[in-house]
C-alpha cells in the first residue's frame, strides 16, 4: 500500500514586512520546498510525500516558525 501526504502550511504575520523577513530567512534551508509570499502570509505547500518525510518537513518547518516567533518576542 502506497500513501502519499499533500499538506499546506499558513502562517499569517501582522505586516508584510514580517512575512516577507520570515520568507528570506526560510528560503536557503527549505529551498526545495514550494513556498511564495502571499500578503502577510508565507504559505507552504509540500506535496505527494510519504508520511514520515511530511511529518518532519511540517515539525521543522514549525519548530522554525515558532524560533522565530520567540527570537521576536526577545528583542522586542
Amino acid at each position: 500500500m502506497r500513501v502519499e501526504v499533500d499538506l499546506r502550511l499558513r502562517v499569517t504575520f501582522e505586516s508584510n514586512d514580517e512575512a516577507s523577513r520570515f520568507y528570506a530567512a526560510l528560503l536557503p534551508d527549505f529551498s526545495d520546498v514550494k513556498m511564495s509570499l502571499e500578503g502577510d502570509s508565507v504559505v507552504i505547500e509540500l506535496a505527494s510525500l510519504s508520511p514520515s518525510r511530511a511529518r518532519a518537513l511540517a515539525n521543522s518547518l514549525l519548530r522554525t516558525v515558532q524560533l522565530y516567533q520567540k527570537m521576536f518576542e526577545v528583542l522586542k
